[in-house]
C-alpha cells in the first residue's frame, strides 16, 4: 500500500552525489537500521549498486547521459511483520530538476496493522540540503506565501490553473475580522513539498479576487485546496465543521496525502523511468559495436518499443485533454457546501457570493416554506414545496437572528466585549462622526449605524431587528 508520494522541483545544479549523501546520512542516522554505517556508501560511478542483508537491503540506478542526469534508490526495510520501501528518484537536465519520493507499506503477517500516513524524514532532509526550484510562479517553500493587495491576477491565475504549477495550492481566506481559521506558519511546514500555501491579505481582496476567478474562489475564512488541470478534486474546509484549528490542519493534511498517493507520478520520477533510460543506452553500446549476433534481435526490440511508446504518447495526450475537460466543468460549479445541489437543480446566483456557508440554502428553503400558504392544496407544487421544508434543515438564518439580538441585546456604548463579538460576526467597524458604521462581510450595501450613546434599553434590539430583517 502506497503511504505517501509527491514530486517537487529543486535547481538544476544540484547533483547525483549530492542525493546519494543525503540519502547515507537519513539511512545511517536511522535508530532501526542494521546496516553497517561504514558500509553505507553508495557508489557514484556503478550503474547498478546494492547493500543488503536479511532485513534490510539499499540499491541505487542512476544514468549519466550528455542533457541528462538521472537516478533513483530504493531502501527496503522489514520489521514487524511490515516491509517498507521508499523510492528516491532525481532526474536533472538543463531546462528542470525533479525529485520523486515514494514511500509504501505492506504486511506479510496476518496480525500485522499498517500504521497511519505520515510524512518520511527523508522528505525533510531533502528539502533542507538541496537548492530548491520554482514551480510556476511560486518558489517552493516550507513558509506560506503571503499575497499583496496587488496580486489579484497572480492569485487568479494560481486558482484558475493557469499559472503552470504542478504542486497543489492550499488557499487560506481572510475571516471577516481579518484572521485565520489555521495556523498559516505550521500548516505550511507540514505541507512543505507537497503543496503551495497561499494566503490572502484580507477580505477585502476575497471580494476583489472573485471577479477575477468567476466566484471560484473560498472566502470568509474556508480553506480551498487547489489542484492545477483539475488532476484533482478540489476540497473546501470551513472551521465550523472541526472541533479545533488542529483537527482542520490535520484534516486538510490528510486530504493531501491521500490525493497524492492516487495521483499519477510524473514519468521521469520513478525507478522504471531511469531503468528504461540505462537499458537504452547499454543497447545503443551493444548497437554500435556492431555485433551482427545481436543486430536483428535489437532491430526488433526497437519495433517493439517504438510501438509501446506510440501508445504511450497517445494515452497520454488523452489524459491531457480528458484532464482538460474535468477542470472546465469543475469551474462550473462554485467550491461551496451546497454547490452540489444548486449545480443539480440548475440554480444560478449570478454574481452573488455566499456571505456565509451555506446562505444560499437558508434562502432557497425558508422561501420555499414561506410559500407553502399561497399554494392550492393537494398541488404538485405543494408537494415539492412542503418536502423541500420537511427535508431541509434551514436554521442557519434563524440561529443568527437570534445570535445578533442577544450581541445588542442591552447597548448604550460599543464595549471591547461588543465590538469582538460584533467583529466575529462578521462586521467590520469604524467611527463615522457621533456613530458607529457598521459593514457587514465587507459588502457595502450592508452597511447599518449605531450610536456611540444610546438611552434607550430598546435601541440595540431595534437595531438588530433591522440587521436581520434586511440580512437574514
Amino acid at each position: 500500500m502506497i503511504m505517501f508520494s509527491t514530486e517537487f522541483p529543486v535547481e538544476s545544479s544540484n547533483t547525483i552525489e549530492q542525493l546519494y549523501r543525503i540519502a547515507e546520512d537519513w539511512i545511517s542516522g536511522s535508530p532501526h537500521t542494521s546496516l553497517e554505517v561504514s558500509e553505507i556508501s553508495i557508489s557514484d560511478t556503478d550503474e547498478h549498486w546494492v547493500l543488503s542483508n536479511s532485513d534490510e537491503s539499499v540499491r541505487s540506478i542512476q544514468y549519466r547521459g550528455e542533457f541528462v542526469q538521472a537516478t533513483s534508490l530504493k531502501y527496503i526495510k522489514k520489521s514487524g511483520g511490515l516491509e517498507w520501501v521508499s523510492t528516491i528518484t532525481m532526474s536533472v537536465s538543463q531546462e528542470s530538476a525533479w525529485v520523486g519520493i515514494r514511500v509504501s507499506c505492506e504486511s506479510f503477517l496476518p496480525s500485522s496493522r499498517l500504521p497511519p500516513a505520515k510524512k518520511p524524514i527523508i522528505a525533510e532532509l531533502l528539502l533542507e540540503k538541496l537548492s530548491v526550484g520554482k514551480d510556476g510562479p511560486l518558489h517552493l517553500l516550507s513558509k506560506p506565501h503571503y499575497l499583496d493587495d496587488i496580486e489579484i491576477p497572480k492569485a487568479g491565475n494560481i486558482l484558475s490553473g493557469k499559472s503552470a504549477c504542478y504542486l497543489p495550492v492550499v488557499y487560506i481566506s481572510a475571516n471577516y475580522d481579518g484572521r485565520y481559521a489555521v495556523d498559516c506558519e505550521q500548516i505550511a511546514i507540514e505541507l512543505a513539498g507537497m503543496a503551495h500555501v497561499l494566503v490572502e491579505p484580507n477580505r477585502h481582496f476575497s471580494n476583489r479576487l472573485r471577479s477575477e476567478v468567476d466566484s471560484q474562489n473560498v472566502y470568509g475564512g474556508s480553506i480551498g485546496i487547489y489542484w492545477p488541470l483539475g488532476s484533482g478534486r478540489r476540497s473546501v474546509f470551513h472551521i465550523s465543521g472541526y472541533d479545533s484549528p488542529k483537527d482542520l490542519k490535520n484534516a486538510i493534511c490528510n486530504e493531501l496525502r491521500t490525493a497524492l498517493v492516487n495521483r499519477r507520478s510524473r514519468s521521469d520520477c520513478t525507478w522504471s523511468s531511469v531503468q528504461e533510460k540505462v537499458s537504452k543506452k547499454r543497447l545503443d553500446h551493444l548497437r554500435n559495436s556492431g555485433s551482427e549476433d545481436l543486430k536483428q534481435f535489437i532491430e526488433e526490440f526497437d519495433q517493439e518499443n517504438e510501438a509501446a511508446r506510440s501508445k504511450l504518447k497517445e494515452a497520454e495526450l488523452e489524459i491531457v485533454r480528458l484532464q482538460n475537460e474535468v477542470y472546465s466543468l469543475e469551474c462550473r460549479v462554485l467550491p461551496s457546501e451546497n454547490t452540489g445541489v444548486m449545480a443539480s437543480l440548475g440554480v444560478s446566483f449570478g454574481n452573488e457570493q455566499e456571505l456565509y456557508p451555506g446562505e444560499f440554502a437558508c434562502v432557497l428553503v425558508e422561501s420555499c416554506s414561506s410559500q407553502l400558504h399561497n399554494s392550492t392544496e393537494d398541488s404538485r407544487r405543494k408537494h415539492l414545496l412542503q418536502a423541500v421544508a420537511d427535508d431541509n434543515q434551514a436554521a442557519n438564518n434563524k440561529v443568527k437572528r437570534e445570535e445578533i439580538k442577544e450581541i445588542l441585546r442591552n447597548y448604550t456604548k460599543m464595549s471591547p466585549t461588543i465590538r469582538k463579538q460584533l467583529q466575529a460576526f462578521g462586521f467590520a467597524i469604524t467611527e463615522d462622526g457621533r456613530h458607529f458604521k457598521l459593514v457587514y462581510a465587507d459588502d457595502d450595501r450592508y452597511t447599518f449605524i449605531l450610536p456611540k450613546s444610546g438611552s434607550d434599553h430598546r435601541g440595540g434590539l431595534n437595531a438588530a431587528g433591522d440587521i436581520a430583517r434586511l440580512l437574514f
